[in-house]
Protein backbone atom coordinates (compact mmCIF):
# COMPACT_ATOMS: atom_id res chain seq x y z
CA UNK A 1 0.00 0.00 0.00
CA UNK A 2 2.84 2.30 0.76
CA UNK A 3 4.34 1.82 -2.70
CA UNK A 4 1.07 2.67 -4.36
CA UNK A 5 0.90 5.98 -2.52
CA UNK A 6 4.45 6.86 -3.51
CA UNK A 7 3.79 6.06 -7.15
CA UNK A 8 0.81 8.42 -7.38
CA UNK A 9 2.46 11.16 -5.33
CA UNK A 10 3.12 14.17 -7.56
CA UNK A 11 1.03 12.88 -10.46
CA UNK A 12 -2.66 13.54 -10.68
CA UNK A 13 -4.79 10.59 -11.47
CA UNK A 14 -6.63 10.73 -14.79
CA UNK A 15 -10.33 11.53 -14.50
CA UNK A 16 -12.57 8.56 -14.63
CA UNK A 17 -14.23 8.00 -17.98
CA UNK A 18 -17.94 8.00 -17.71
CA UNK A 19 -20.07 6.26 -20.27
CA UNK A 20 -23.12 7.80 -18.78
CA UNK A 21 -25.58 8.93 -21.56
CA UNK A 22 -26.00 12.44 -20.12
CA UNK A 23 -22.24 13.16 -20.52
CA UNK A 24 -22.14 12.20 -24.21
CA UNK A 25 -25.33 14.17 -24.80
CA UNK A 26 -23.72 17.28 -23.31
CA UNK A 27 -20.68 16.83 -25.55
CA UNK A 28 -22.73 16.50 -28.73
CA UNK A 29 -24.90 19.52 -27.79
CA UNK A 30 -21.75 21.56 -27.17
CA UNK A 31 -20.25 20.51 -30.51
CA UNK A 32 -23.50 21.30 -32.32
CA UNK A 33 -23.69 24.74 -30.70
CA UNK A 34 -20.04 25.42 -31.57
CA UNK A 35 -20.73 24.55 -35.21
CA UNK A 36 -23.81 26.80 -35.39
CA UNK A 37 -21.93 29.74 -33.84
CA UNK A 38 -19.05 29.22 -36.30
CA UNK A 39 -21.39 29.18 -39.29
CA UNK A 40 -23.21 32.31 -38.11
CA UNK A 41 -19.89 34.08 -37.46
CA UNK A 42 -18.48 33.24 -40.90
CA UNK A 43 -21.74 34.26 -42.57
CA UNK A 44 -21.68 37.60 -40.73
CA UNK A 45 -18.06 38.16 -41.75
CA UNK A 46 -18.92 37.41 -45.39
CA UNK A 47 -21.87 39.82 -45.25
CA UNK A 48 -19.66 42.59 -43.86
CA UNK A 49 -17.11 42.00 -46.63
CA UNK A 50 -19.87 42.30 -49.23
CA UNK A 51 -21.21 45.42 -47.58
CA UNK A 52 -17.97 47.31 -46.92
CA UNK A 53 -15.25 45.44 -48.77
CA UNK A 54 -14.20 45.03 -52.36
CA UNK A 55 -15.95 41.74 -52.97
CA UNK A 56 -19.09 43.45 -54.26
CA UNK A 57 -17.03 45.33 -56.87
CA UNK A 58 -15.86 42.06 -58.38
CA UNK A 59 -19.42 40.69 -58.45
CA UNK A 60 -20.84 43.71 -60.33
CA UNK A 61 -21.04 43.54 -64.11
CA UNK A 62 -18.51 45.80 -65.80
CA UNK A 63 -16.96 46.50 -69.18
CA UNK A 64 -13.43 47.49 -70.21
CA UNK A 65 -12.17 50.72 -71.77
CA UNK A 66 -8.55 51.03 -72.89
CA UNK A 67 -6.81 54.38 -72.32
CA UNK A 68 -3.67 55.01 -74.36
CA UNK A 69 -1.66 57.82 -72.82
CA UNK A 70 1.73 59.53 -72.90
CA UNK A 71 2.33 58.67 -69.22
CA UNK A 72 0.52 56.97 -66.32
CA UNK A 73 1.17 59.71 -63.71
CA UNK A 74 0.86 57.46 -60.65
CA UNK A 75 -2.21 55.49 -61.72
CA UNK A 76 -2.14 52.03 -60.18
CA UNK A 77 -4.33 48.95 -60.18
CA UNK A 78 -7.36 49.87 -58.07
CA UNK A 79 -7.16 53.64 -58.69
CA UNK A 80 -10.60 55.18 -58.84
CA UNK A 81 -12.23 56.25 -62.11
CA UNK A 82 -14.88 58.97 -61.85
CA UNK A 83 -16.89 61.37 -63.97
CA UNK A 84 -18.31 64.61 -62.53
CA UNK A 85 -17.05 63.46 -59.13
CA UNK A 86 -19.11 60.24 -59.22
CA UNK A 87 -17.13 56.99 -58.89
CA UNK A 88 -17.80 54.79 -61.91
CA UNK A 89 -15.08 52.17 -61.95
CA UNK A 90 -11.45 51.42 -61.30
CA UNK A 91 -8.12 50.89 -63.01
CA UNK A 92 -7.62 47.18 -63.77
CA UNK A 93 -4.09 47.30 -65.21
CA UNK A 94 -1.30 49.69 -66.15
CA UNK A 95 1.42 48.63 -68.56
CA UNK A 96 3.98 49.85 -71.07
CA UNK A 97 3.27 49.21 -74.76
CA UNK A 98 5.39 49.71 -77.87
CA UNK A 99 3.72 52.93 -79.00
CA UNK A 100 6.26 55.80 -79.02
CA UNK A 101 3.58 58.52 -78.77
CA UNK A 102 1.40 56.82 -76.16
CA UNK A 103 3.54 54.23 -74.34
CA UNK A 104 1.28 53.86 -71.28
CA UNK A 105 -1.80 51.65 -71.56
CA UNK A 106 -4.34 51.85 -68.76
CA UNK A 107 -7.22 49.36 -68.71
CA UNK A 108 -10.35 50.59 -66.96
CA UNK A 109 -13.21 48.55 -65.58
CA UNK A 110 -16.39 50.65 -65.80
CA UNK A 111 -19.52 49.75 -63.82
CA UNK A 112 -22.00 48.03 -66.14
CA UNK A 113 -24.86 50.38 -65.26
CA UNK A 114 -22.97 53.50 -66.43
CA UNK A 115 -22.56 54.62 -70.05
CA UNK A 116 -19.46 56.62 -70.95
CA UNK A 117 -20.17 59.14 -73.73
CA UNK A 118 -17.86 59.33 -76.72
CA UNK A 119 -15.76 62.48 -76.67
CA UNK A 120 -14.86 62.44 -72.96
CA UNK A 121 -11.40 63.65 -72.00
CA UNK A 122 -9.28 61.87 -69.42
CA UNK A 123 -7.37 63.70 -66.72
CA UNK A 124 -5.34 62.36 -63.80
CA UNK A 125 -5.99 64.03 -60.45
CA UNK A 126 -3.50 63.53 -57.66
CA UNK A 127 -4.10 64.15 -53.99
CA UNK A 128 -1.40 66.37 -52.54
CA UNK A 129 -1.59 64.76 -49.10
CA UNK A 130 -1.89 61.03 -49.74
CA UNK A 131 -0.35 61.02 -53.21
CA UNK A 132 -3.01 58.72 -54.63
CA UNK A 133 -3.98 59.28 -58.24
CA UNK A 134 -7.41 58.88 -59.78
CA UNK A 135 -8.64 59.11 -63.35
CA UNK A 136 -11.29 61.75 -63.96
CA UNK A 137 -13.31 61.59 -67.17
CA UNK A 138 -14.34 65.10 -68.22
CA UNK A 139 -17.33 65.77 -70.44
CA UNK A 140 -16.66 68.81 -72.66
CA UNK A 141 -19.57 71.10 -73.53
CA UNK A 142 -21.45 70.21 -76.67
CA UNK A 143 -20.60 66.49 -76.55
CA UNK A 144 -23.47 64.24 -77.65
CA UNK A 145 -24.21 62.08 -74.60
CA UNK A 146 -26.30 59.71 -76.74
CA UNK A 147 -23.21 58.22 -78.39
CA UNK A 148 -21.41 55.97 -75.92
CA UNK A 149 -18.33 53.73 -75.84
CA UNK A 150 -18.81 50.13 -76.91
CA UNK A 151 -19.02 47.56 -74.11
CA UNK A 152 -17.36 44.72 -76.02
CA UNK A 153 -13.78 45.60 -75.05
CA UNK A 154 -12.94 47.46 -78.27
CA UNK A 155 -13.33 50.94 -76.76
CA UNK A 156 -10.16 53.03 -76.76
CA UNK A 157 -9.65 56.51 -75.38
CA UNK A 158 -6.54 58.49 -76.35
CA UNK A 159 -5.26 60.77 -73.60
CA UNK A 160 -2.40 63.15 -73.00
CA UNK A 161 -1.73 63.61 -69.29
CA UNK A 162 0.15 66.59 -67.84
CA UNK A 163 2.23 66.27 -64.71
CA UNK A 164 1.85 68.86 -61.96
CA UNK A 165 5.06 70.57 -63.04
CA UNK A 166 3.87 70.75 -66.66
CA UNK A 167 0.53 72.25 -65.56
CA UNK A 168 2.19 74.89 -63.38
CA UNK A 169 4.63 75.80 -66.17
CA UNK A 170 1.82 76.07 -68.74
CA UNK A 171 -0.36 78.19 -66.45
CA UNK A 172 2.53 80.52 -65.60
CA UNK A 173 3.32 80.91 -69.29
CA UNK A 174 -0.34 81.75 -70.01
CA UNK A 175 -0.64 84.24 -67.15
CA UNK A 176 2.76 85.84 -67.41
CA UNK A 177 3.06 85.78 -71.22
CA UNK A 178 1.58 89.28 -71.51
CA UNK A 179 3.86 90.57 -68.77
CA UNK A 180 6.89 89.14 -70.57
CA UNK A 181 5.90 90.90 -73.83
CA UNK A 182 5.39 94.18 -71.93
CA UNK A 183 8.80 93.88 -70.29
CA UNK A 184 10.48 93.29 -73.67
CA UNK A 185 8.69 96.36 -75.03
CA UNK A 186 10.00 98.46 -72.16
CA UNK A 187 13.55 97.15 -72.65
CA UNK A 188 13.51 98.01 -76.34
CA UNK A 189 12.61 101.65 -75.60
Amino acid sequence: MMQRCRATLGRPEPPAQSDHPSTTMKDSARNFLTGIVSIVGLSGFGFLLLLFGNINASLRPSYPIRVQANQALGLRVGSQVSMAGVPMGEVKSVRIVSNPLRPAEVMLSINGDIDVPLGVKAQVSQSLIAGTARLELLLPEGVDTGSVFARDGSATLDASFESLEQKVSRLLDEKLGGLDAAMRGIQSV
